[in-house]
């Protein structure tokens, strides 16, 4: 994890950002479409149990989307925030601790 506070991603379809990394109690995503585009993201456990949907659905493009998750109550641990589209899959890591 190295201190690092943003992870992002450039995919083919989407920018795909989450911050901080590693989190305390409020995880941001964000994201724009390139181009119209149909989208999940998912948070999961290291254990690969799906904590919560966080979006489901479609994206316009140049949309930019916000979300905020609070993290407060997950326990400290390794977590995975994965982005599916109908082209591509992409998964960061993300560190919480207290």
């Amino acid at each position: 994890i190295g201190g690092e506070n943003n992870t992002a991603v450039q995919l083919t379809e989407l920018t795909f950002s989450v911050q901080p990394n590693p989190v305390n109690d409020k995880l941001l995503i964000n994201f724009t479409a390139i181009n119209n585009e149909r989208g999940k993201i998912e948070l999961y456990n290291y254990l690969g149990e799906k904590i919560v949907v966080i979006f489901n659905g479609d994206i316009a493009t140049g949309e930019s989307r916000q979300f905020a998750v609070n993290t407060e109550k997950l326990p400290d641990g390794i977590y995975f925030t994965v982005l599916q589209t109908s082209r591509e899959r992409r998964i960061i890591k993300i560190a919480k601790i207290h």
